[in-house]
Formats: C-alpha cells, sequence, structure tokens
C-alpha cells in the first residue's frame, strides 16, 4: 500500500475501514530492516487493545510496509504524522526533526521541513507545529494540516487534509492473529437474548431490522430483511 492509502484507511470515520489497514501491519521484529534505511515516518496513528496494550503504525517509503510497534509508555517520543524515526535497539524509539508534510496520491513525498520542538505537546494529540525550511533558515509555516494532493494528467484536482495525529478511540481485540472490533459483555448480552425456547438469538447482522432476529433472517427469509415487511 502506498501512504496515501494507508491514511486513507486509518483517518476514515469507519472502524472497518480502519480495521481493514491496522491488519495489513507486521510487527517490527517482524521485517528486516536496516539500519540505513531512514525512510520511516510516523502516520500519527495509535490505538489500544483490549489488554491496555497501545500501538502505533509507522510506514516505510522504500518497501511500502506498515510497520506496527508497542507504544512502551514512551510519550516523550511524538506521535507526529509525517515525523522521520529510526531504529533504536530493534525497535523505533528514535527520531529526528525531519518532518514531510505533503504526499500526492500516488504516495510520493512532496514537501519536508524541519520541526521545532519548542512548546510541543508529546503528550495529548498533536495539533500544530513550527516548520522550518530544510535549510533551517526561516519559518515557514505553522503546520497544522497533513497535506494529501491528488494529482491527475500532471494537474492537481483535489485536496485532502488530515489533523497531524489520530488516537483510535475504539478499543480494538486482538486475538493473537488479527485485530477486530472489540464487544464488552454488556453489548453481548443486550446483541444476543434467549427466547422463550432457549435459542441464542442474535440482532447485530441486521440491527433487528423490523424486531426480527439475525436467525429468522436468515432461516425465514432467506436473508433478506426487507422480506419481513407485512409479517405478523
Amino acid at each position: 500500500m502506498n501512504l496515501t492509502e494507508v491514511l486513507a484507511g486509518l483517518y476514515n470515520s469507519k472502524l472497518d475501514k480502519v480495521l481493514e489497514v491496522i491488519n495489513k501491519s507486521k510487527y517490527v521484529t517482524d521485517f528486516e530492516i536496516k539500519k540505513d534505511d531512514y525512510l520511516i515516518f510516523h502516520t500519527g496513528f495509535t490505538f489500544q487493545t483490549h489488554t491496555g496494550k497501545m500501538f502505533e503504525l509507522l510506514y516505510n517509503f522504500n518497501s511500502k510496509q506498515l510497520i506496527r510497534q508497542n507504544r512502551n509508555g514512551n510519550f516523550t517520543v511524538p506521535s507526529l504524522l509525517g515525523l522521520q524515526y529510526k531504529l533504536k535497539d530493534k525497535y523505533f524509539n528514535s527520531y529526528t526533526n525531519l518532518i514531510v508534510i505533503s504526499v500526492n496520491n500516488t504516495g510520493a513525498i512532496g514537501l519536508a521541513g524541519i520541526v521545532d520542538y519548542k512548546n510541543l505537546d508529546r503528550e495529548g494529540p498533536i495539533k500544530e507545529v513550527i516548520i522550518y525550511n530544510l535549510k533551517n533558515e526561516i519559518v515557514t509555516e505553522v503546520h497544522s494540516k497533513f497535506i494529501i494532493n491528488h494529482l491527475e494528467d500532471n494537474t492537481e484536482k483535489k485536496i485532502h487534509k488530515l489533523p497531524l495525529s489520530k488516537k483510535l478511540e475504539s478499543i480494538i481485540f486482538f486475538n493473537g492473529r488479527t485485530f477486530e472490533r472489540y464487544i464488552s459483555d454488556e453489548e453481548w448480552e443486550i446483541d444476543h437474548i434467549k427466547d422463550d425456547d432457549g435459542r441464542t438469538e442474535s440482532y447485530e447482522k441486521y440491527d433487528g431490522y423490523n424486531g426480527w432476529s439475525d436467525e429468522d433472517i436468515d432461516s425465514a427469509f432467506n436473508g433478506d430483511p426487507e422480506a419481513t415487511w407485512n409479517v405478523d
């Protein structure tokens, strides 16, 4: 996946789109990463599993791979979208002051700059940073949005703007292989109710369409919830 595709999924409002991208990541120790591979940048994205572990996602521009690693409680290392990270003792626990501030829809790097870390909030969500040009001479801008330029026939057509960081609000269930939506015991009890005959009925798949359970819609109506209309 190129970086644009990764970010489009991670910063999507729909959890299934987010999970689709997360599940394409690999744990950092599963990669053979060279120490001189410096095109590793943070996605700005972090999430928490049902066990309380915090993860962050980084992107390798060279291999177009999504890297997952534990946040390790080291919140002095900023989770800033586009910030360059460096390998240290098998993990990316070191970073530079180089930041990518835009890409195009092919995933190619657009503009880059130097981050001024003064007054940077490293614990809460990062809303803006001061960017210098690569010669570190003058302030280029107050950087508050990551830019994705969409190009067609070498002409800029539209622009997407993303926040500089995102912590996923939803808790994620990890079964050791894949990441899924976490369902609490309370939610499960609401979605699975036993009927008078002791059957467990679920109302999650079709959202309790017209009051019918998922099992009844599948068995009696061949999985077509709209067929329940005008049925007593």
